[in-house]
């Protein structure tokens, strides 16, 4: 029998943790979106470079962030316990993972003749990618090391701190765009290549900011108090037999996004500026099941920390319900104002019917991305993280780009060719196969121990 004051009580806790964790990253997504605006009113080249460009900055940025994320269930599980030290040696101890990480994502992405090649843009495009790519580079280290602190803010129930930071961000990203795109006084025009630069300097500022409330915040002396700075690679390895899985299933999960960005952008520069808004408009929905997603893996930790799984199953399971009643929504209005959300974005009439063809493809893959996006973060409260990684990473990054490349004829197998949207019609399929094999392991582990 369903005991449903523990329902209220978990959709409350889970409530009060997503709102905040919402406004953070819907911030996040719109620093990107107000880029696409930026750049799409300039010229389709300026936005097939900015797109091409921001796809290869993400993926590097999302794989390397996602290590770093196996820190929040765990200090979860230790602030459910009420192990306040310890919370302080996690994050130093995260603090020197992500120097060598931040190292490497870098390295990886300063050199943008590579990805040019690997890309194939040329031309104007190629050029306002490269340079793209080269001055976001700089962001990575920050955004990393920024992650520490926003996985401890979030579990231990302060997502409000990520939140003020990120909207200060957001507010400062257009006039730093307007100053890095056209140039002002002393400062050089950068064209499209100036919103990458924006970033970096927006989130080293938001670096000082996350440091800043670590120190001086209250409700952190507590754990700031006689932290341990010696290396401890026990530690370490505990954070990263988490973390190292999170993060293969975001470079996985961020290569089906990049590899897309890829191939279709053999298909013309219209079809490449088009999957940018598309993309970028997935990414704003993807806001809501993140959120509910994460703020459910925070409360299972805490509840499993406090030794109460009873709690920790029924949030489990009511976020998966919050997460998908949500997307219906979302897929209804995506369906009825296609046009409009073309419009919005650009101006150019081939640019607005490729959207309208993708769009039509949105809505399932929405309510697909919900269900598995929730259901593998909330399997990361349970500490199972490897499974979702091999699932997402084969389905999503494996069958949904081979399915792509056939489905649009790029490397046809059978008599189809659908064209660029035959990797959204693929991306759906993929999406639907991952959403049912995550949704039953978390399931199976809600299900250990019964509560109807």
């Amino acid at each position: 029998m369903i005991n449903w004051d523990n329902v209220n009580k978990a959709i409350k806790n889970i409530i009060e943790l997503a709102v905040p964790i919402f406004i953070a990253n819907l911030s996040i997504v719109l620093t990107g979106t107000i880029d696409t605006f930026m750049v799409g009113h300039i010229s389709a080249a300026a936005l097939a470079g900015v797109s091409i460009g921001t796809t290869v900055v993400s993926w590097i940025g999302v794989s390397f962030v996602g290590i770093i994320q196996g820190l929040s269930p765990v200090a979860g599980y230790l602030y459910g316990g009420k192990r306040y030290k310890e919370i302080g040696d996690s994050l130093v101890q995260s603090l020197y993972i992500a120097s060598v990480i931040s190292a490497i994502a870098f390295i990886l992405t300063i050199d943008k003749d590579i990805w040019l090649s690997i890309t194939g843009l040329e031309g104007s495009s190629g050029n306002i990618a490269g340079e793209y790519i080269k001055l976001a580079s700089f962001s990575l280290p920050a955004i990393i090391f920024s992650r520490c602190f926003i996985s401890i803010f979030a579990a231990v129930s302060l997502p409000k701190i990520t939140m003020i930071i990120t909207i200060i961000q957001l507010l400062l990203k257009i006039p730093l765009n307007n100053i890095f795109i056209n140039g002002f006084y002393f400062i050089p025009a950068f064209g499209g290549a100036g919103a990458g630069l924006a970033t970096s300097v927006l989130s080293w500022i938001a670096l000082g900011g996350y440091v800043s409330f670590w120190f001086i915040y209250p409700s952190f002396r507590k754990m700031r108090e006689h932290i341990s700075w010696k290396i401890s690679y026990k530690k370490q390895f505990n954070l990263l037999k988490i973390g190292m899985p999170i993060g293969l299933g975001s470079f996985f999960e961020m290569s089906s996004y990049t590899l897309m960005a890829i191939f279709i952008s053999y298909f013309g520069v219209v079809a490449l500026s088009a999957h940018q808004i598309v993309a970028n408009l997935v990414w704003l929905y993807y806001v809501f099941p993140l959120a509910i997603g994460v703020a459910g893996s925070v409360v299972v930790a805490q509840r499993l920390g406090g030794k109460d799984k009873e709690k920790a199953k029924y949030a489990a399971l009511c976020s998966v319900v919050l997460s998908v009643g949500n997307s219906f929504l979302i897929a209804l209005f995506t369906w009825l104002c296609s046009y409009q959300i073309a419009s919005f974005y650009t101006s150019v009439p081939e640019i607005i019917k490729m959207v309208q063809a993708f769009l039509i493809w949105v809505p399932f893959y929405h309510i697909m991305d919900s269900i598995q996006c929730c259901s593998s973060n909330v399997l990361r409260g349970y500490r199972v993280t490897f499974l979702p990684m091999a699932v997402s990473s084969f389905l999503l990054c494996g069958v949904g780009i081979v399915l792509g490349c056939v489905l649009s004829g790029f490397y046809p197998l059978v008599n189809i060719t659908l064209g660029a949207v035959g990797f959204w019609i693929a991306a759906d399929i993929a999406l639907l196969l991952t959403a049912v094999v995550l949704f039953v392991v978390l399931l199976y582990q809600v299900n250990k121990t019964h509560i109807f």
